[in-house]
């Protein structure tokens, strides 16, 4: 079965925002794109923490059966990671760094960090085909404009940051 690959974008700590707000956002994402795709086997790709939206997002994507992967700097192992369906990439040193293989898949790795080249020779992650994003901030703003830009579906929600 083809797979819809569909990241999620959005806050982490320590930006606080209504988690049931971006609950509903994510139910309302996920039905969208189960619909405009039912034949596809959907793997929800984010930043491999397991904070913030990124971890609702991966709690609901498990509960719906998808599969789940992840993306993220070196940074990110210094939090609590999910344990995704597929091998996570870890490339690039600060946060942003591994957003290029994020969005347009593992055939960009070269040009972040060439040490790592072959380690993601035949992984699955060969990009996005659409984003979700639930607010967040100039790393997310950054790779929902990646998408667009590649012409592919962007769910964007406004939420608010809160004080």
């Amino acid at each position: 079965m083809k797979q819809l690959r569909v990241g999620v974008v959005g806050y982490c700590p320590p930006s606080r925002y209504d988690e049931r707000k971006a609950k509903t956002y994510l139910r309302d994402a996920f039905a969208r794109v189960t619909l405009e795709s039912p034949d596809r086997e959907i793997v929800i790709v984010s930043g491999l923490t397991n904070v913030g939206v990124l971890a609702q997002a991966y709690k609901l994507a498990t509960e719906r059966g998808y599969k789940t992967a992840g993306v993220a700097c070196e940074l990110a192992t210094s939090f609590e990671l999910f344990p995704t369906t597929e091998e996570p990439i870890i490339v690039g040193k600060r946060w942003g760094d591994e957003s290029i293989i994020f969005t347009r898949g593992v055939a960009e790795v070269a040009k972040v960090d060439s040490s790592k080249e072959g380690q993601y020779r035949g992984h699955p992650h060969y990009g996005l085909d659409a984003l979700i994003k639930i607010g967040g901030g100039n790393q997310s703003a950054k790779e929902a404009e990646l998408l667009r830009e590649a012409g592919k579906i962007v769910f964007e929600y406004d939420l608010p940051r809160l004080e």
